[in-house]
């Protein structure tokens, strides 16, 4: 994590910092990203880096940290006032949304894509520990969701809410690396297609959740 020596310096620096560290490993992967090339292109000097972070992992896992940070809640941002409708409805919705951040913060949604799809990486673990733990900071109102949905007749009760969470977290994580694998069929990344291109397979997704736990299904 950062020292006191870059939480002290003007925003603007540590805005650059971060951006040519993301670029850096996004382009080069973790194993092959190199701290002297970061601080050139960021205009600080390789010894300065070593007084705002103590190595390259510690500043990469911040990175990751920040990332998770900007993307939950820019996204959480945008369907906040979804609160009250159905988990579904807020699942549908969030995923529609999320083609905007790929517009608006599409270096820290690539840096992100690639920091997880590198199991290689001797930080893989680490990696992965941190974006599921703050994905469940950002995903609490899903459970308080859940436990309104039950109590309106949406959602299945006879299910502890902690499963259906667990259920909706695991169907929401296979589309997804199936979206990924669609998108690279096709040459592409995900954020080079549209919504539309992925909407039926999301409403797919949606329905296959509802027929899973919904009320009607008891």
């Amino acid at each position: 994590m950062p020292k006191e020596t870059f939480l002290n310096l003007d925003k603007q620096k540590q805005k650059k910092i971060i951006n040519e560290t993301m670029n850096e490993f996004t382009e080069k992967g973790y194993k092959n990203g190199n701290i002297g090339i970061i601080a050139k292109n960021a205009g600080v000097s390789k010894g300065s880096m070593y007084q705002y972070f103590d190595n390259k992992k510690e500043l990469c896992l911040y990175c990751v940290k920040l990332a998770c940070d900007i993307s939950f809640k820019y996204v959480d941002n945008k369907i906040k006032d979804c609160y009250d409708m159905s988990v579904f409805d807020y699942i549908y919705f969030g995923y529609k949304n999320a083609w905007t951040l790929f517009k608006d913060e599409m270096l820290v949604y690539v840096f992100l894509q690639n920091m997880y799809l590198d199991i290689r990486s001797d930080i893989s673990e680490e990696v992965f520990n941190i974006i599921r733990k703050e994905s469940e900071l950002y995903l609490n109102p899903i459970i308080q969701m859940i436990e309104s949905n039950k109590k309106q007749g949406l959602i299945r009760s006879d299910i502890s809410t902690e499963n259906i969470f667990s259920y909706i977290s695991a169907v929401s994580g296979k589309f997804k690396e199936k979206m990924l694998l669609i998108a690279k069929d096709k040459g592409k990344e995900v954020y080079d297609m549209s919504f539309e291109d992925f909407e039926p397979f999301i409403k797919d997704m949606v329905s296959l959740m509802k027929n899973g736990i919904g009320q009607n299904n008891v």
